[in-house]
């Protein structure tokens, strides 16, 4: 069912989709798309802490406090992503994540999880993570999300026995790339981990985030099962084809014959300048994607009321 929720004064209306950032994935320069993304107003958006740490001395707090006055929610996720990709040689771990979160205000820090490297992480540690940082961020204004890495419903239910709920828990987050190799797999697996937290335990107060998903055909079925919450990193550089829902190579926008506000405006002052194209190409292709991932969430949100 579509919601409204109000956090920190600013609207959001479930289904929705986070447009997330991480330097292991980007496919362009970082900071500009850091700057991009925060200056949108038609979206809210993911940023990881560890980016965050990791450039701070060429984010400036005052540009960043600009940013947090505008409508859009700032999630900022863990950085456990980042460190498990093992791609930069920043240490990073409960304490900086904090500091960071501290630092920078995200109306909503994301996926409370065991920060390592692991492949493997076990409940408990995620357990004791997920209770130090509570405790820590317990007269800060900001919500939080907490991550089950784990798909084993008999480990779940012990974790969920042991989970002590309050009020700023804002979601329970569960990774899409855990739950199987084939979308039937997934599916099957998310339907029992939904009836397992909303029905059986009763968290349906508790939004359910499905975490690194961006195919908008998987968008349309998981919102269909109950999930309200979807992030991914395709917006920055896959297409998004309205036409049938699908990504395509990011060179291929003007292939689409579009007729959004942004795509309308790209061919027209390409007529007007040839060297227009290269330059701009890359604000209208993400300007475009933002614009329709939107519209796709509004449509499904019309159809559940």
């Amino acid at each position: 069912m579509s919601s409204i929720f109000y956090v920190s004064n600013k609207v959001l209306e479930t289904p929705e989709f986070i447009p997330s950032l991480t330097s292991v994935k980007s496919s362009y320069n970082y900071l500009n798309l850091l700057e991009y993304l925060t200056s949108q107003t038609i979206s809210h958006y993911m940023i990881s802490a560890y980016d965050l740490n990791l450039f701070k001395d060429k984010i400036t707090k005052f540009n960043f406090e600009k940013f947090q006055k505008r409508s859009n929610l700032f999630f900022m996720d863990s950085g456990a992503f980042e460190i498990y990709n093992n791609i930069h040689s920043q240490k990073w771990n409960n304490n900086l994540l904090i500091k960071t979160a501290l630092n920078f205000k995200p109306d909503i820090l994301v996926s409370l999880d065991y920060i390592s490297s692991e492949k493997i992480v076990n409940s408990k540690n995620e357990l004791n993570n997920y209770e130090i940082i509570r405790k820590k961020l317990k007269k800060t204004p900001q919500f939080y999300e907490l991550v089950i890495q784990n798909t084993k419903l008999k480990e779940i239910r012990k974790f969920l026995n042991n989970l002590e709920v309050d009020k700023k828990l804002f979601a329970i987050c569960i990774p899409e790339r855990n739950l199987g190799l084939s979308f039937l797999n997934r599916y099957q697996k998310l339907q029992e981990l939904i009836k397992l937290i909303k029905v059986d335990y009763s968290f349906d107060q508790i939004l359910l985030h499905l975490m690194g998903c961006s195919n908008p055909s998987s968008i349309i079925k998981y919102s269909k099962l109950g999930v309200d919450l979807f992030d991914g990193i395709h917006w920055q550089d896959m297409i998004f084809n309205p036409l049938n829902n699908d990504l395509i190579d990011f060179s291929n926008l003007m292939d689409l014959n579009c007729e959004c506000k942004f795509c309308n405006e790209f061919k027209k002052n390409i007529k007007n300048n040839e060297n227009f194209l290269e330059k701009y190409y890359m604000f209208y292709a993400l300007s475009h994607n933002l614009f329709n991932y939107k519209l796709l969430m509004k449509k499904i949100r019309n159809e559940m009321i």
